[in-house]
């Protein structure tokens, strides 16, 4: 390394996204609940109620969830829901 020459990337996934390919924007995110990983509208804010994708009611928890909350299985009908809006 020659110091004030800019790093090399060593992996294509460290250079810069090409921007004519833009990241899709998604009105939804995951949310542990009901003791799985569910998909709830993004519009939902800490401590509104709601409803997930396969239709558990729910309130979103005002706290951070564990990491283990975060391993708990993937609710199937909320991730074909997701699949189909991305």
């Amino acid at each position: 390394m020659v110091w004030g020459q800019p790093l090399k990337p060593r992996s294509p996934w460290l250079t810069t996204p090409s921007l004519s390919h833009p990241l899709p924007v998604l009105d939804f995110r995951w949310q542990p609940a009901h003791g799985g990983r569910h998909v709830i509208s993004q519009d939902l804010l800490p401590g509104d109620e709601g409803h997930t994708f396969c239709g558990l009611d729910l309130q979103v928890p005002r706290q951070r969830n564990t990491k283990t909350e975060w391993l708990w299985p993937t609710c199937q009908q909320c991730y074909d829901t997701a699949k189909t809006r991305t």
